[in-house]
């Protein structure tokens, strides 16, 4: 039987068998690409495994250890000065600084990339847990290293070993042997770092360039305020675990105040983090609703927290239309879209915990 009157009518017979041919060919498609990404992982798996066996991780370790020793020494005096009159003390600071981030990120990458090292391998979760286990090894290491970077003013490695405690306390088998050893020194040192080098810095004694909107933000605010996001998400991940009513009154004091004091450093990405993190929390049916009333943070987002979360964005927004070349303080379209969605979200938030 022929279907239409042109000469290039089909039967349906055809038709069966070109749809035969179709499925044929996406089927055909289909296992090149699988044999395609299986060829791609099993060179991926051999590249991670050479660079483990290389010992280039270990040396990461060992080049951490010892430049955060030399964070820890007294700074020399700058008697010499280049053609330029920059102080040679100085310089090298920034250098260890540079370098410190790069092993930050290095850092960052193996723990997510390298299954097989002895910091991460599956195997070293076992449920004996003590100060010689590899992974808290390494996460008292990177403490230390951001303690001595932090007192050392260096923003940028701050920022860099931070991110390293994330990305630890994101992977689950990890996570699971951190956790329990968090006791409250850890949790005040962590809720320090929500206000990293500020005060020092005298940056945040005057909030009359705050109160109206966020100001334009520069390279070592860039480092500051992904410090305190870092900051803000590594509560966020303890309080959405197994924690204490002490712990939870305490993180919920400390991101509410981190909004309310409002510093320079408290820039509209963190708002941002701050409060999806407490809307993570306390949208957890098992979540200390008695802290929540206690703290009034159902008030203080309603009256103050989002109305002023909004005014950001519209400033930013503003200043964005405004402006003919982005200028450091802009956001691209899609931060704008995370900004408006994040402010959707807490509204209905709190529509929810009425």
């Amino acid at each position: 039987e022929r279907y239409g009157d042109d000469d290039y009518g089909w039967n349906s017979d055809d038709e069966d068998a070109m749809e035969i041919v179709a499925q044929d060919m996406e089927m055909s498609s289909s296992n090149i690409i699988a044999a395609e990404a299986s060829s791609c992982n099993l060179k991926e798996n051999f590249l991670l495994e050479s660079v483990v066996q290389s010992g280039i991780p270990e040396n990461v370790v060992s080049m951490l250890t010892s430049l955060v020793s030399s964070l820890n020494l007294e700074p020399i005096p700058s008697t010499t000065t280049t053609g330029n009159g920059d102080e040679v003390d100085s310089m090298i600071q920034v250098g260890i600084e540079d370098v410190l981030s790069k092993v930050g990120m290095c850092l960052c990458n193996m723990i997510t990339n390298l299954k097989t090292w002895r910091y991460t391998a599956s195997e070293t979760s076992s449920s004996s847990v003590n100060n010689n286990h590899p992974t808290i090894e390494l996460w008292q290491l990177v403490c230390n290293s951001t303690k001595s970077a932090k007192d050392a003013n260096c923003t940028k490695a701050v920022a860099g070993f931070t991110g390293v405690m994330v990305s630890l306390l994101r992977c689950d088998d990890r996570r699971d042997i951190i956790l329990p050893i968090l006791g409250n020194a850890y949790l005040n040192w962590m809720i320090l770092l929500l206000n990293p080098l500020e005060k020092r810095n005298n940056i945040g004694s005057s909030k009359s360039n705050t109160k109206d909107g966020v100001v334009p933000v520069s390279e070592e605010q860039e480092e500051k305020e992904e410090s305190l996001v870092n900051a803000v998400q590594m509560l966020g991940i303890l309080c959405t675990q197994s924690h204490t009513l002490e712990v939870d009154e305490a993180v919920c004091k400390a991101l509410l105040s981190t909004l309310q004091n409002n510093t320079e450093s408290t820039t509209v990405m963190v708002w941002n983090e701050i409060l999806s993190t407490i809307m993570d929390i306390y949208g957890m049916d098992d979540c200390y609703n008695d802290v929540f009333c206690k703290c009034l943070v159902l008030s203080l987002l309603e009256g103050s927290l989002l109305p002023q979360f909004r005014n950001y964005i519209k400033q930013l927004l503003h200043e964005q239309e405004s402006t003919s070349q982005r200028s450091s303080g802009s956001i691209s379209s899609g931060i704008a879209n995370i900004l408006r969605e994040t402010a959707l979200n807490v509204s209905r938030f709190i529509k929810y915990k009425r």
